[in-house]
């Protein structure tokens, strides 16, 4: 009886605490005052906004939660490199969000420059590869893409480069620079 007691205080301490280790550390904004701020420690930090834009209703939502922000690899990408929001896209603040932002279905995610620029998007459950593909080439979109852009000015891309270049551009949804 004694060793059963054990075995299972054992796993609920070890559930309690893996379950809290290197998630997605997000922030809820449901004010223009909060979102404002997050800009403001974006720029001080030199990060990226991440934001998921949710319903309480929506079972992908859930799944992302559960099963993709949950993962240790995820976590660990996201905290490095963005202040990660989310906003519940029914509530006041949300639907003139989601409005602003052309959110036709949950979830969806975003990210923002320091100056509140749209640099992606996309909607949809993505599971944990998906995801972290996503936020990768999105941070490489915005140190790799100055300096190819200029290359390309100047007409010395390589024809690597040029497919770099063009990839990067696609992943902002500038499809048609990106032909």
């Amino acid at each position: 009886m004694l060793k059963y007691l054990f075995l299972s205080l054992t796993f609920c301490l070890f559930s309690a605490f893996n379950s809290g280790f290197a998630q997605v550390e997000f922030r809820n904004i449901d004010s223009q005052a909060q979102w404002e701020g997050t800009f403001s420690e974006a720029q001080q930090n030199n990060l990226l906004v991440f934001v998921d834009v949710h319903a309480e209703w929506c079972m992908p939502c859930h799944q992302m939660d559960k099963m993709t922000f949950s993962q240790v690899e995820v976590g660990d990408y996201f905290n490095r490199y963005f202040i990660n929001v989310k906003v519940d896209g029914e509530t006041a603040f949300g639907k003139i969000f989601a409005k602003q932002n052309y959110i036709q279905a949950y979830p969806s995610f975003l990210v923002f420059d320091q100056n509140k620029n749209l640099i992606s998007s996309k909607q949809g459950f993505l599971d944990t590869d998906v995801l972290l593909a996503y936020g990768e080439s999105t941070v490489k979109s915005i140190t790799r893409l100055p300096e190819l852009s200029a290359k390309n000015e100047k007409g010395s891309l390589s024809v690597d480069e040029k497919i770099e270049y063009a990839e990067l551009l696609q992943a902002r949804g500038n499809n048609t620079e990106a032909n």
